[in-house]
């Protein structure tokens, strides 16, 4: 008697079934990727390119669409100025070598107050300490629960923080782009109302470095609010004495 063509000489199962499985088998079984003896995985379709794809572009701020849109009038501006003659030229010289000195010489015009060296020396000392001092109690939270920021920075934390009366002193750029003067303006109003003192010092940039964040490419810091200045009373209180004669300064000068 022949044996049957469907089934198998040694198992005695059909066939087809175990073609089935083999084949079930093969297409699952794609290696072991902790075995390198093992093939490599059979991939589908086309391969994906970190590089070739397109970055999502974030949707810019309402105070960042206001900086655009200030940079773009002041290029076109700029673009429209004509030459002034050399006699043009002597006269704005002299004008400004009779006005008082400063660190920077044409400042936006929500700033009051003289920008002297000696007031940026002293905003850099209170800023670096300021970090310092957060910069401790967060790494000593085990050790001392619940302490309280010693400061905050940008323009809509500020403002929030403001508008809730929990800072006590303010810290303000005084080169902040044409398009957040308007934010400026308004912090500095709420600030007066609170009666919270303001200092114009160093610029965006500086201020960055002073509260040592990290190094970034036309990184800057616009406002610094501080919440607590426990233990730099004195150099707080020479400061804004030196900031009232500044600004006394300023009204002359005008």
């Amino acid at each position: 008697m022949q044996p049957d063509s469907h089934r198998s000489s040694t198992s005695g199962k059909p066939t087809g079934k175990t073609r089935t499985t083999n084949t079930k088998t093969e297409g699952l079984n794609r290696g072991n990727p902790l075995d390198s003896s093992a093939p490599e995985y059979i991939q589908k379709g086309k391969k994906r390119d970190p590089e070739a794809e397109i970055p999502i572009t974030k949707r810019p701020t309402a105070i960042k669409r206001d900086v655009l849109e200030g940079r773009e009038k002041l290029n076109c501006k700029e673009s429209s100025l004509e030459l002034c003659s050399i006699e043009t030229l002597r006269v704005r010289t002299a004008r400004l070598e009779q006005l008082p000195r400063q660190i920077i010489v044409d400042p936006q015009p929500y700033c009051d107050q003289l920008l002297t060296e000696s007031i940026d020396n002293q905003t850099t000392f209170i800023l670096s300490e300021l970090a310092r001092f957060q910069s401790n109690a967060t790494a000593n939270v085990s050790k001392i629960p619940r302490k309280k920021k010693r400061f905050v920075a940008g323009l809509r934390q500020v403002h929030q923080s403001v508008l809730a009366r929990t800072i006590k002193l303010l810290f303000i750029a005084p080169d902040i782009e044409d398009g957040a003067c308007d934010k400026v303006v308004e912090i500095k109003r709420l600030s007066g109302e609170a009666a919270i003192p303001t200092v114009f010092a160093l610029s965006r940039k500086k201020i960055y470095a002073g509260l040592g964040l990290p190094k970034r490419k036309n990184a800057g810091v616009s406002v610094v609010g501080v919440y607590d200045y426990a233990s730099l009373e004195v150099e707080v209180g020479n400061l804004l004495h030196e900031v009232v004669s500044a600004r006394d300064e300023w009204v002359i000068s005008r």
